[in-house]
């Protein structure tokens, strides 16, 4: 179980790069997808919708014997991950007969790091407070001549 950005993901990073290994890859690069959707619409005023849409999702990439293979699924419950390693070892398998291989090229190892330096986690504002800023901002709107 891996622990990303605060929330628990149950898929094993490690154990999905130990079987992309074991199935032959030269490479595995292994993303987590995250996204919280807020949608808040007002219609004259009135609150019509206020909806949380929450997405997550794991992408695989592989490089077997110089050929490409990615595979993407939306279960992060753990039990995908077999599958999603053999799909995208067996794409890159695929890629034999139409694609290019791919070279890799040796670079020194260097080391960076970013931070979004946010105020206000908008994950931790109420929704109520959220909704009164958009009917604000439809009031303030609404009185402009034109």
């Amino acid at each position: 179980m891996s622990v990303v950005g605060g929330c628990c993901c149950l898929i094993d990073f490690d154990r999905v790069i130990s079987l992309a290994e074991g199935r032959g890859a030269d490479f595995v690069g292994v993303g987590f997808h995250d996204v919280v959707y807020e949608l808040v619409v007002v219609d004259n005023g009135v609150l019509r919708e206020y909806s949380i849409n929450e997405k997550r999702g794991v992408g695989l990439s592989v490089v077997v014997d110089g050929f490409v293979g990615f595979a993407a699924t939306n279960d992060v419950s753990g039990g995908s991950v077999g599958g999603l390693v053999d799909r995208a070892v067996s794409i890159a398998g695929a890629m034999r007969l139409a694609g290019r291989r791919v070279a890799f090229h040796k670079w020194r190892a260097c080391r960076a790091g970013v931070s979004s330096k946010f105020r206000v986690d908008l994950l931790d504002v109420g929704s109520e407070e959220k909704i009164g800023v958009v009917v604000d901002a439809y009031k303030s709107g609404s009185e402009v001549e034109g």
